[in-house]
């Protein structure tokens, strides 16, 4: 090994620790996710009781942001989702190169329950559909 190669040590350390943080910032990008979605459907509250009724199509507005925001959070997880990957892939193969079998070499692959990506998918496309629906339907609740 030369001055200049990487010990696998290090890398696999590198990959645990990128994991930890990458992983941590998924928590935080869901938390940002609900405090938005509350956000936007309490300005939509607000307008609703504020504004005259001849202006009620101003309630879509917020809602049509929540939608794109969710879409945006969606977007950012998926982004996530590829490093996770990275990290684990890079730490199961250095697991195997030294005949060692840790979580990282036996995470499961299957379909059923549904992974922790696919019910955070779920949450944010199905959150955006709702958005946009309502971005719809309840200012139509207000015509004359």
């Amino acid at each position: 090994m030369s001055d200049s190669e990487v010990k696998p040590e290090t890398l696999y350390g590198e990959a645990a620790q990128s994991y930890r943080y990458i992983v941590d910032w998924r928590y935080k990008i869901l938390t940002r996710y609900f405090i938005s979605s509350t956000a936007f459907v309490l300005a939509a509250k607000w307008i609703g009781e504020t504004i005259p009724d001849n202006r009620k199509w101003i309630i879509a507005i917020p809602l049509v942001f929540g939608a794109i925001s969710c879409l945006f959070f969606c977007a950012m997880d998926r982004r996530n989702k590829k490093m996770i990957d990275a990290c684990s892939s890079i730490a199961a193969d250095l697991e195997k190169e030294r005949g060692v079998y840790s979580v990282w070499s036996k995470l499961p692959k299957h379909k059923w329950p549904p992974s922790y990506d696919t019910i955070l998918a779920f949450i944010y496309i199905g959150s955006a559909v709702l958005f946009g629906v309502s971005a719809v339907v309840v200012p139509m609740c207000f015509s004359p």
